[in-house]
């Protein structure tokens, strides 16, 4: 096939552009193989941004790079970011690159979760997503919906700290809550709850609304710092007669020491929760000596000799019933 001399120049023209390209991302630091996804005006002009706007000498991660080209709004905005984050830098010469350093993997992270979450990162304020950034303890997923759902409100120091806490304790956490959702996300409970843990958010939240109850039990736990590892399955055993087994684990546990009430949930649950049970553990501790229970407690024998006392003369040697 002969080239016709139209063909050649425009053949010379896009290797030129392709060459002018590739120069200028050598100069800002991007990555050559972005050419094989955005056009060499797209990428230009991704530079040009970031020349006006950014240090062109730091080297940005992928997923920054990637939205400093396909988001015009990036470049002003991070720039913005990177002044608030170099108000806190560290003192000395390696300070501020290495405060750089770290905030850059964070938001690296937190706009893969924009992605994946529907999101634009710049809807958000440069100081609600830096504050984000410096919750060590959250996943970028659970900072996205710190930023969608609860940086726009208002917020008291104690109410805040204890959402962060909470998202940090669950598990899969929707980014767009309502007010309910965020309600039960500023619950005390939800932080120290094994449920919140290992069960996803939204499933913990159809439950709870389907019996209320189960919301004060998890309270009730949690008011008298019980340790335990109720599922979800055992949550939905509850929603049987939620109240009822509201009303009466509240009896005892009110009747027997942290420890004491830690260990019988652990055998109660090694016999699936039986409420037959539970309601034998609340007459059992109606007049008993609490250190006696206690000390009953310590094994699933004597879990079991004190549940079924006239079955087991054992306890009764033991406690003087």
């Amino acid at each position: 096939m002969i080239l016709t001399k139209i063909q050649v120049n425009e053949l010379g023209q896009m290797m030129r552009e392709h060459i002018a390209c590739i120069l200028r991302m050598n100069a800002v630091r991007l990555k050559l193989g972005w050419t094989a996804e955005f056009t060499a005006g797209q990428i230009i002009s991704c530079c040009d941004r970031m020349v006006k706007h950014l240090d062109c000498t730091l080297d940005f991660p992928k997923n920054v790079q990637r939205e400093l080209i396909q988001n015009p709004q990036f470049a002003p905005w991070l720039a913005r970011l990177m002044a608030l984050a170099g108000k806190t830098a560290n003192s000395g010469p390696e300070g501020p690159r290495s405060d750089w350093d770290n905030l850059a993997q964070r938001l690296d992270e937190l706009l893969e979760a924009c992605w994946a979450g529907g999101k634009t990162i710049t809807a958000y304020s440069e100081n609600d997503v830096l504050f984000a950034t410096e919750q060590l303890d959250l996943t970028s997923a659970a900072r996205l919906t710190y930023l969608e759902s609860f940086a726009p409100i208002e917020l008291d120091d104690g109410t805040r700290t204890q959402i962060l806490m909470n998202l940090s304790a669950c598990g899969t956490v929707p980014v767009a809550l309502d007010e309910g959702r965020r309600a039960l996300l500023k619950e005390p409970f939800v932080g120290s709850r094994y449920l919140f843990a290992t069960a996803d958010f939204e499933d913990i939240w159809t439950l709870f609304q389907f019996c209320p109850a189960l919301a004060g039990i998890a309270r009730i736990l949690h008011q008298n710092g019980i340790n335990e590892h109720l599922t979800l399955t055992d949550y939905q055993y509850f929603a049987e007669d939620g109240t009822e087994y509201q009303r009466l684990l509240a009896l005892v546990l009110q009747r027997l020491s942290a420890d004491a009430a830690s260990r019988f949930l652990y055998h109660w649950r090694e016999n699936n929760c039986a409420p037959s049970e539970l309601q034998r553990m609340e007459r059992r501790t109606r007049a008993a000596d609490t250190e006696k229970l206690g000390a009953a407690l310590v094994s699933y024998t004597g879990y079991v000799n004190l549940i079924y006392g006239k079955k087991f003369w054992l306890i009764g040697r033991m406690s003087g019933w």
